[in-house]
């Protein structure tokens, strides 16, 4: 078949190549100048975040540093809390010493006292006795009330028979 051209002549359109390979040079420019762009912020990017990654690399050093400096003087703290525990313990068994020497001396001064019992408990201390006339209780029940180191007494309980004596439980707190 004949090739027909229902285009009038003056009007028929050509295609202008070289327009066509301008706009494909400057599309191909723009492209490339973005993948530059685009890989140059890229790099930046990675080497602002390695930058980063270093610095928290530094800063864990230091701190792990830190960290065992510290643990170094913890232990030193629970070594002095330790020893300042027991330097307590220490006083407080000084002065249990000292309540049981001042007891001693009370029942040196009382004729007729023997002791039961006797128990300490957190600064308190509970004692059975068995007195052997009515004197010797009064006398005892006075030494105890000049004891100074202790707050209060309660006598727990109190009973009679005439083959011990008296027999008496006493609580100082």
């Amino acid at each position: 078949m004949a090739e027909i051209n229902l285009y009038p002549s003056g009007k028929s359109q050509k295609i202008s190549w070289y327009s066509f390979e301008q706009a494909f040079r400057s599309i191909n420019l723009v492209v490339t100048v973005l993948f530059f762009i685009i890989t140059l912020v890229f790099v930046a990017l990675i080497v602002l975040n390695q930058n980063a990654i270093n610095q928290a690399k530094a800063r864990q050093e230091e701190y792990r540093n830190k960290i065992k400096a510290l643990s170094q003087v913890e232990s030193q703290y629970v070594f002095i809390k330790d020893r300042v525990r027991k330097s307590s313990e220490i006083l407080q068994s000084r002065q249990l010493v000292e309540r049981l020497e001042e007891f001693n001396t009370i029942l040196k001064s009382v004729n007729g006292v023997s002791l039961d019992d006797v128990e300490f408990n957190q600064g308190k201390f509970l004692f059975s006795a068995t007195v052997l006339t009515y004197s010797d209780l009064e006398r005892l029940l006075s030494a105890i009330q000049e004891i100074k180191s202790y707050e209060k007494g309660v006598i727990n309980s109190l009973g009679f028979t005439p083959q011990k004596g008296y027999q008496l439980e006493v609580k100082l707190e």
